[in-house]
């Protein structure tokens, strides 16, 4: 289960680049990176955190060095 700020943290995230990534959540207690970002356009790429702020930093990071396309809804 995820403390405030971490929720919080992760909302942020999935507001600022689902459009880009397909994000995950592990809730197994023995998962050391249960936090994920799959690429849309590329589903082979999987970024893999313990934090959402980790993660947001991989993911940033990856979309410098490969642009993301996004799709918008009409």
């Amino acid at each position: 289960m995820m403390d405030r700020a971490t929720a919080e943290a992760w909302e942020l995230l999935l507001y600022s680049w689902d459009s880009a990534y397909t994000f995950c959540y592990d809730e197994d207690p023995g998962n050391p990176e249960p936090f994920s970002a799959e690429r849309r356009d590329d589903p082979s790429v999987v970024l893999t955190a313990q934090d959402p702020g980790t993660l947001q930093d991989k993911v940033y990071l990856n979309c410098l060095e490969r642009k993301v396309p996004r799709e918008f809804a009409p």
